[in-house]
C-alpha cells in the first residue's frame, strides 16, 4: 500500500505554522503522488484513464463508465459554475467506478468510514447500480463531485463532518 498520510495528519503542529502558499503546495504534492500511485497500481480488474478532472479507475462496463465520468464532469462543470472560488483549484484525485453494488460494498469494508468521497485517498466512489436508476442513480457521484470540492477547499471540512456524526462524538 503506498498510502501517505498527508502533512496535516502526520505533523498536525508544523502544519499549523506553514503560510497558506506552502500550505498549498504541500496538498498538492501529497495529491499528485497518491494519485499517481493509485494509478500505477489499479487492483487487478480495473482499468486505468483519464478525464477531464480525474484518473479514472473501472471495474464497469465501458458504456456505463463513460456515462459515469461525463455526469462527474457535469457535476464539477455545475459546482464550478455555483461556486467558483471553492472549485477554482481542483487537486488530483481518483474517480472509481465500481461493477455493483456487491463490489463497491467489499471494497467500502477495506477502508474506515468512508462515503460517496475518500479524504484519505482522494478517491470519489461511485457504481453501476441497476436497483437504483433514473435521476437518482447519479447522487451519489454528484455528493462524491461535491465533497471532494469542498475537500480541495480544507482537508478538515469532512473530517470534522465525519466526527460530528459518528456516534461517540461528544
Amino acid at each position: 500500500d503506498d498510502h501517505v498520510d498527508p502533512a496535516w495528519i502526520e505533523d498536525p503542529a508544523a502544519w499549523s505554522t506553514m503560510d497558506v502558499a506552502a500550505r498549498t503546495a504541500a496538498r498538492r504534492k501529497w495529491a499528485e503522488t497518491l494519485t499517481a500511485a493509485t494509478a500505477k497500481a489499479p487492483e487487478a480488474g480495473f482499468k486505468v484513464q483519464k478525464s477531464k478532472y480525474w484518473t479514472v479507475l473501472s471495474d464497469a462496463e465501458p458504456g456505463f463508465t463513460k456515462k459515469a465520468i461525463a455526469a462527474a464532469e457535469a457535476a464539477r462543470a455545475f459546482f464550478t459554475q455555483k461556486m467558483p472560488e471553492p472549485c477554482k483549484d481542483a487537486l488530483p484525485a481518483v474517480l472509481r467506478i465500481f461493477d455493483s453494488p456487491d463490489h463497491y460494498n467489499a471494497y467500502l469494508n477495506t477502508r474506515p468510514l468512508v462515503r460517496e468521497y475518500d479524504p484519505a485517498r482522494r478517491e470519489l466512489l461511485f457504481m453501476d447500480d441497476p436497483d437504483n436508476g433514473g435521476s437518482t442513480g447519479y447522487g451519489m457521484l454528484c455528493r462524491a463531485v461535491l465533497w471532494q470540492a469542498c475537500d480541495d477547499l480544507d482537508p478538515l471540512i469532512q473530517a470534522a463532518f465525519m466526527y460530528k456524526n459518528l456516534p461517540h462524538a461528544p
